[in-house]
């Protein structure tokens, strides 16, 4: 609590408080759009609930946190970044890697980039890509170990040999040695 409350303190600053939220979903694409729609709602909830608290003990923290995001009436920014298992990004995920790309590559005009020149909108959308190459490179990276090891298993305890029962005999294959499909007279 200590550390909560000192954090507080720095509203001197005129800080905004963000929070960042990784989610996992091992479900399909919209079953990531649902939870992460799901968490929005429970830290909506869980601030109101608090700020609307009578209790004298978080009084001040309630006073420092309307101070510190002013603008969304003490609500801290919460930034949700869930990918699913497949590797598809969020909404949130991709609202998140947009901000930073606007971060990375200001709006003119800077020392960089003067006034009047478009460079920096490929220069962010290059720079997301690759931020999002990444992210998917290390998904990949930390998935592929726990299937490289699941495929062993399976190949040790899996039969050698294919059932043969639908297999054509040999004298049966058309003239390219392939199956042919039958087709109806007309």
């Amino acid at each position: 609590m200590l550390a909560f409350h000192t954090f507080l303190e720095y509203r001197q600053y005129e800080l905004n408080v963000e929070f960042w939220d990784f989610h996992f979903s091992q479900g399909s694409y919209e079953q990531l759009q649902k939870n992460e729609k799901n968490k929005a709602k429970k830290y909506s909830d869980a601030f109101r609930t608090f700020i609307n608290r009578e209790d004298e003990e978080f009084a001040h923290a309630r006073d420092n946190m309307r101070y510190l995001n002013s603008t969304r009436r003490g609500a801290p920014s919460v930034s949700l970044f869930g990918m699913c298992l497949s590797g598809a990004l969020s909404d949130g995920a991709l609202k998140v890697i947009e901000k930073l790309a606007m971060i990375k590559c200001p709006t003119p005009p800077t020392e960089d980039n003067p006034c009047g020149t478009l460079s920096y909108l490929p220069a962010r959308d290059q720079w997301a890509e690759l931020q999002i190459l990444k992210i998917l490179q290390t998904m990949v990276d930390a998935g592929a170990i726990p299937l490289k090891s699941g495929i062993a298993v399976c190949s040790t305890n899996a039969k050698r040999q294919l059932p043969t029962a639908h297999a054509v005999e040999a004298g049966e294959a058309g003239p390219s040695d392939f199956s042919q499909i039958p087709r109806w007279e007309t």
